[in-house]
Order: structure tokens, then sequence, then C-alpha cells
């Protein structure tokens, strides 16, 4: 199966060489770079920190003063993941026949020193940060969706959502935030997390310069409930009973058991380029500095979101 971390390393990489030369001055390379990298927790062996940050190192080897410039800086705070993030480069430059790049790891991205530019990178974190969901009644009223329990004809409990029948703090604190988004809609989706990350990666690079790419699934407001439940190893009960599940935001991950090698293929094209799927969900937003002289170059292959607070 093809999956974005084989097709986006090299894209990745040489976005982040680009923004590297464009914010040198005078078309002097600096002499440091730093990668930063945001990890989200897998909950299960098959989506463990995989090859990015691997292939990246293999791009960069391909250039050497690129390559003894760089550090990187991978924000995780798992040791289990950690341990496994340090084997996975060890062995990647150990067939390069390269020394490992600088590396540290941080607990939060708050720990990452300031001062020079960055290159930002969230690869499927964002999706996988807390999110609150709120729902209008029949009577045009907002109410915060939760977890709660229902009475089966068995006299057995189970899980199920449920409206909070009163104003909950979630509601009063963040629905004002996005109270002019909110007309015309019954649902509505906000993960404060996110959008405080988001905010600190753009005071950052407002101060120091670099680049973000934050890459992951999501939609520009055109879609409902977009929590899902994905089966996997791991020991979460989420309104299933007895099944290990693992919570994501509008991320989904099918079983794939076709026997044949071609249907294979088949499936993981129509995965990549297909509207109902990753090609329309798959999203890529960059932030970058605004030009000085507010007339710079849009960035290629993006668009503004004018109207929103990333427009500036």
């Amino acid at each position: 199966m093809i999956t974005t971390k084989r097709l986006d390393p090299v894209l990745i990489s040489n976005q982040a060489l680009s923004r590297w030369s464009s914010t040198s001055p005078n078309g002097i390379m600096l002499n440091s770079m730093s990668i930063i990298r945001l990890n989200a927790y897998p909950l299960s062996k098959q989506l463990q920190w995989a090859c990015l940050t691997d292939s990246i190192s293999k791009v960069f080897s391909r250039f050497p003063s690129v390559y003894n410039a760089l550090t990187l800086h991978l924000v995780e705070v798992s040791p289990a993941m950690r341990s496994l993030q340090q084997d996975s480069i060890g062995k990647t430059v150990e067939k390069l026949g390269l020394p490992a790049p600088s590396t540290v790891w941080h607990t939060d991205f708050r720990d990452v020193p300031h001062g020079q530019p960055a290159f930002i990178l969230a690869h499927e974190f964002l999706d996988a940060l807390p999110v609150h969901q709120f729902q209008k009644d029949p009577n045009g009223q907002w109410h915060e969706v939760l977890v709660g329990l229902s009475e089966e004809d068995s006299g057995e409990s189970k899980l199920c959502f449920v409206q909070a029948p009163n104003r909950t703090p979630a509601q009063v604190a963040y629905l004002p935030l996005v109270a002019t988004l909110l007309e015309g809609r019954e649902f509505c989706e906000l993960s404060p997390r996110a959008l405080l990350l988001t905010d600190e990666i753009c005071q950052r690079i407002a101060q120091d310069g670099g680049a973000a790419l934050l890459v992951d699934y999501g939609h520009l407001g055109d879609k409902k409930n977009t929590f899902r439940v994905r089966r996997s190893l791991s020991t979460l009960f989420m309104l299933i009973k007895n099944r290990a599940s693992e919570s994501t935001k509008f991320v989904l991950a099918s079983q794939c058991n076709s026997a044949a090698h071609r249907e294979e293929l088949i499936s993981g094209c129509e995965m990549l380029i297909t509207g109902e799927q990753m090609g329309e969900r798959f999203k890529f937003l960059a932030i970058v500095q605004k030009p000085h002289n507010n007339a710079g170059r849009q960035l290629p292959g993006f668009f503004a979101l004018p109207g929103t607070p990333y427009a500036e």
C-alpha cells in the first residue's frame, strides 16, 4: 500500500530547502538549520513513528553542507517513542555512512530554543489532539456533545453521545471565538489545543523566520461530524464494548484483505487521488512570514485563506 509517508518526504524536504534558502540574507546560506517535528504518540504498532524523518535525512544527505548544518528537534512526550526514533535515525544514517544529525528531544513545542529560522513540520499531528463538538437542538440552541450512558432493554448500560442539558465551560469559552462562522451551521468542532499550537507556530515564525507545514486530514468548514473510531491494538474503549479502538478526528483506515496485488495497487491509487478519500481530504497548510513590502509572491501550490485568523 502506498501512503503519504512514502510520497511526501522528497517534496517536504525540497520545501524545507527552498524556505531555508529564501530566508538566507543576500543569498548566503545560514550556517545552521533547524527542523522541528511535532509527533503524536500512536496507539497501535501499525502507526509507529515511521520513515518521514528518516527520509528527510536521506534527502538532506545529498547536500553535505546542508546536512552538516542540520539540527532535528523532535517534540515527543513518550520515552518509548523517543527510543524508537533514535534507533530508526541511527539505522538510516548507518546505511548512508554518515554521522547522525544533531537531534534534540523536547516534551513541549515551547521548549524548542528560539532565535533562528526553523522549518516546522506537523504530519498527521493535529488530528490526534482533543476536540470539542457542539450541536444545535430543534430550537436553535447550541449544546456540547458529550459521552453518556444509555439504558438498554436488557438493563445493561452502554456508552452513547448525548447533548449537554446546560451550557458547559467549553461552550462558554470557545463558541464565541467562532461566532461569525456558525451562521447556517448545525454542527461545530473545535480543537482548542490545535488552535493554540497553531498560534504559537505563527508567533515563532513571525519572530524568528522560517516556515511551517501542517499536513493532515481536514476540510474548510464544509463537513459535520468528523470524529471516527478505528479498530487497532489499543485498549481504548469508545462506544463499542470489548473492542480495541483508536479514536481520531477524520481519519479512517481500512483493513486491506485483497488477495491480488493488482487490487491492492488500484485501492492504493484510489485512496490517494479520489475526491471521496485523500484527494480532497488531505490538506497542506503552509505558514510563512508576511513579506515586509506586502507584495511577495504567493507560495507555489497554496492559496490564501482570507477571513481567517491566519490570513496575515
